[in-house]
């Protein structure tokens, strides 16, 4: 009864800290907002606070929809184990959108704020929590136009920088990002002024390229040392035959061992074929048997993409993960064919059917019914499967 209790407890402190900076958030971005409309803007009663009550709204409504994206494992990369480091964004941006109340509407520095908070979210958050930001810098005085401009060319910037796990290449998205939002003021800005055109008109977009680029690659600095190699260099250490955990599992089991090196090796190279994870997967392709536990005894942890992976593996047997059907495949390829050749080690079995009937069952089996693998990629993995009779040789 004392451990329930104490569950329960721990439970509620965490939904507290988890609550607490929301409650914040939108207290401060309300009051702050009616704050400006008085005082800053000279705005009625009224105005200001019809912008106070849609700013709780919105900030309230992001922060229902975060919530429900941390609480189902929607968050990218480790985002829902360091929410902290979203909100110190989400107030950055707050304090940047009413500073923009200010600035010209061609100088708001919008673009870095659309990637900052989706990278340290996800997409759809990232995008919510913006447009609400947009919107209370949009309030008063500003056409449709230019929230449409910050919106699309924000959207465009989000996306282009979505995924930066598989390979830190910024120069073609940082490109696309300010040429986008350039056009974008261009055609909402500089072509509307009633003037002749001129140089001088592009002064302020010219500006906030400049600005916006400065603070896109400052973020993309921060975030890739804080997030993408980071894990990069845990893989490093976990993916190392020579690592403790590993030089401890040859020791207590070498046969299995061995077997799970040879996931590995499938794991990582199906991954590269497919546009897959292959850190996560070579990773989870060495620790998904008894690795896993030596781990847990050890009282470390995997990085997020390889932990999801085998939790799913461990966990269910009705895979949703591209990862996990590619890790329970090659596990049954390698399995099959060491199996064979413990069995008639003097009999070259043929491995092609030995594949195809691998396949089979798994499908009849319907592992992969809830997985959205195309069915290209799986006659891919199948194919690469079958393109590998060297190292089954090797394997005898």
């Amino acid at each position: 009864m004392m451990i329930m209790k104490h569950e329960r407890n721990e439970d509620k402190n965490d939904f507290l800290l988890f609550l607490l900076p929301e409650i914040f958030t939108v207290i401060a971005g309300s009051t702050a907002v009616y704050a400006m409309g008085i005082f800053g803007k000279q705005l009625s009663v009224e105005n200001a606070l019809r912008n106070a009550v849609m700013t709780a709204m919105g900030l309230a409504v992001a922060g229902f929809f975060l919530r429900r994206e941390q609480l189902d494992s929607q968050l990218d990369y480790d985002n829902d184990e360091h929410l902290m480091r979203f909100w110190i964004a989400v107030w950055s941006c707050l304090l940047l959108s009413l500073a923009c109340t200010f600035l010209p509407v061609g100088g708001w520095p919008f673009l870095p704020v659309f990637v900052v908070l989706s990278l340290f979210s996800n997409l759809p958050v990232g995008i919510l929590f913006s447009s609400v930001f947009l919107m209370i810098a949009s309030f008063e005085g500003q056409t449709q136009g230019i929230f449409f401009l910050y919106f699309i060319s924000g959207i465009f910037a989000a996306c282009l920088f979505q995924h930066l796990e598989q390979e830190f290449a910024i120069g073609i998205p940082l490109f696309l990002s300010l040429f986008c939002l350039f056009l974008c003021e261009t055609a909402n800005i500089v072509l509307l002024t009633n003037e002749h055109l001129s140089l001088e008109q592009f002064l302020v977009p010219a500006a906030n390229l400049v600005v916006s680029g400065i603070l896109l690659l400052g973020i993309l600095k921060f975030f890739s040392g804080a997030v993408v190699f980071r894990d990069r260099v845990r893989y490093l250490d976990l993916n190392d035959t020579e690592n403790q955990i590993l030089a401890k599992y040859r020791q207590t089991d070498r046969t299995e061992y061995f077997q799970c090196i040879h996931t590995a090796y499938f794991c990582e190279r199906i991954a590269l074929k497919l546009g897959l994870d292959k850190d996560a997967l070579k990773c989870a392709g060495l620790y998904h048997k008894k690795g896993w536990e030596l781990m847990n005894l050890q009282g470390e942890s995997f990085p997020k993409g390889a932990k999801e992976i085998l939790e799913e593996y461990k966990e269910d047997q009705k895979y949703r993960r591209k990862e996990t059907v590619v890790l329970y495949c090659s596990d049954a390829v390698v399995s099959a064919i060491l199996l064979l050749s413990q069995k008639e080690p003097d009999k070259k079995p043929d491995y092609d059917q030995v594949i195809d009937k691998i396949f089979e069952r798994i499908r009849v089996k319907g592992f992969v019914n809830e997985c959205d693998l195309s069915l290209r990629d799986w006659n891919r993995m199948q194919k690469i499967f079958k393109e590998e009779k060297l190292y089954y040789d090797f394997l005898r």
